[in-house]
């Protein structure tokens, strides 16, 4: 479904944001999550970082690459969704 793992994380930051209840009130996802301010989604996010901090230092090497990921995708998702909004 997600060839990238950097697609996958951009979708889990729009769907954290703006969640993932269509207009017609279902959700394919099935996930019911409401939508969020930008500075909730950013704490969560930051959650999810500090959750994979400690699997990197609990597992060694294992996870390090999906926390480099998830760091750098959620910046640039974020700058590139702000950048939408004020175009």
């Amino acid at each position: 479904m997600y060839p990238l793992q950097s697609e996958l994380f951009e979708q889990f930051v729009y769907d954290l944001e703006f969640g993932t209840i269509l207009e017609d009130i279902s959700d394919p996802l099935e996930l019911w999550w409401p939508p969020r301010r930008i500075n909730v989604a950013h704490d969560n996010l930051y959650h999810v970082n500090i959750f994979t901090d400690w699997l990197y230092d609990s597992y060694l090497e294992k996870t390090a690459v999906m926390n480099m990921r998830l760091k750098q995708t959620f910046c640039i998702t974020l700058k590139s969704k702000r950048q939408n909004q004020n175009t």
